[in-house]
């Protein structure tokens, strides 16, 4: 990465954008190859954009996520072509890159297009003889931690339901289910009802793995519903707005998805940041211009995982700062890794208490103090004081 004009971050950044991209124009083929009209594809690039998940896993950072659902459903629509057999070194890729979006992948190739067993189980026997490492090091750990936290188990309310609407896009979904009801009444049966199977399947799913709260697929399984709304409201629509009122209907849709935007809590939130400040952000980015090098950091503020990111430094904190899996199953018991634990520990003890004497234990070259949570450090002159930040060079 050191050779890109661009920080690592934004290149990650631009990687997730490209599986955003990428997702996109897959589903408006599939859409196309329903419709065989450039007008459906601009009423699913409307419902795309209502979608809430895609978005919300952009900003969230969940870059890897989408490059996978775009390569993941690259392969599905090659699976459906006479070059089936290119597509499992692409759901392998989708599957080491996200395990999570080649499964929503491959079930949504199974709902829409049902395959036949033996096809179904070459394409996940390729999968893994392709990616085991990442099911040794990776997947099965999470499976193994996917237990209720102390035994509790939560079980799915009202509230859960409506978040899974939320999430799966409000907008979109009513539209989806205003033109579902529409067309029934018309006598239109010849519909996409597969899709709606993704839609129910996506909702039941969220509900399924909220008592497991540290099984993160639900979050994710959402996506299912997401698409099922784009690919059957897309092809419902089409059939039902006028070729002369659809700039009209765009208009007002789009309209619609900015109010929606600009009034969601969960959207906004990411867009403040929800692991780093803005001023925390631009203080990274100054530092990282003042000294590129990859160099350790002491960085007390809450966060200092991105802050170290966004400013290309190595944080005391490895295990809390987004940089590899802190799944305990994922570790070899070394020494290297139990200096990490004890390290990341220790961190969190110092900024817990604010115990200004304990920071000479760490070896680094900078310390980074956040006014607003931490103390400044006595008898030291800072080398810059930016926005409630004091940069020290450690003596």
């Amino acid at each position: 990465m050191g050779s890109l004009s661009i920080p690592p971050h934004a290149a990650a950044w631009l990687l997730g954008l490209s599986g955003f991209i990428l997702l996109f124009i897959r589903l408006a083929q599939q859409v196309f190859r329903e419709t065989q009209s450039k007008e459906a594809i601009l009423i699913a690039l409307l419902l795309f954009l209502g979608l809430r998940s895609p978005l919300q896993s952009l900003l969230q950072g969940e870059y890897a996520l989408l490059l996978s659902l775009g390569i993941g459903w690259s392969a599905l629509l090659m699976s459906l072509s006479q070059r089936g057999i290119l597509s499992y070194p692409l759901w392998a890729a989708a599957f080491v890159i996200h395990p999570y979006g080649m499964m929503i992948s491959f079930i949504a190739r199974v709902v829409l297009a049902p395959l036949h067993w033996r096809y179904g189980l070459t394409i996940l026997a390729s999968t893994i003889l392709l990616s085991w490492p990442v099911w040794i090091y990776q997947f099965v750990p999470l499976l193994i931690q996917s237990t209720p936290v102390h035994g509790i188990l939560e079980f799915p309310t009202l509230t859960h339901f409506v978040s899974a609407l939320f999430l799966t896009g409000l907008l979109p979904l009513l539209l989806g289910i205003g033109a579902l009801f529409w067309s029934l009444s018309k006598g239109y049966y010849s519909q996409p009802w597969r899709a709606w199977i993704l839609v129910i399947l996506g909702i039941l799913g969220y509900l399924a793995t909220i008592p497991f709260p540290s099984f993160v697929l639900g979050g994710k399984i959402i996506l299912l519903s997401g698409f099922g709304i784009l690919l059957a409201g897309s092809i419902l629509l089409f059939r039902i707005v006028s070729r002369t009122h659809l700039s009209l209907f765009a208009i007002l849709v789009v309209l619609l998805l900015v109010g929606t935007f600009f009034t969601s809590s969960a959207l906004l939130h990411f867009t403040k940041g929800s692991k780093a400040t803005v001023q925390e952000a631009q203080l990274a980015e100054w530092f990282r211009a003042y000294d590129p090098a990859p160099v350790p950091v002491l960085i007390l503020s809450s966060g200092q995982g991105k802050m170290a990111q966004f400013a290309n430094k190595i944080p005391v904190d490895l295990l809390q700062s987004h940089f590899f899996s802190a799944t305990a199953y994922s570790f070899t018991p070394t020494p290297e890794v139990k200096r990490i634990q004890d390290q990341s520990a220790q961190f969190k003890q110092v900024f817990t208490t604010q115990c200004v004497e304990c920071i000479d234990t760490f070896d680094v070259e900078y310390i980074i103090v956040n006014t607003r949570e931490f103390p400044a450090l006595p008898n030291q002159t800072p080398l810059i004081e930016k926005d409630g930040f004091l940069v020290y060079v450690k003596k």
